[in-house]
């Protein structure tokens, strides 16, 4: 369960990379 908490994380991060990518 605690890969589950995980997500939003990785999530964030990655969409943190891609705005820092387009912008």
């Amino acid at each position: 369960m605690e890969h589950w908490m995980d997500l939003p994380f990785w999530c964030a991060l990655v969409q943190a990379l891609l705005w820092d990518a387009v912008l």
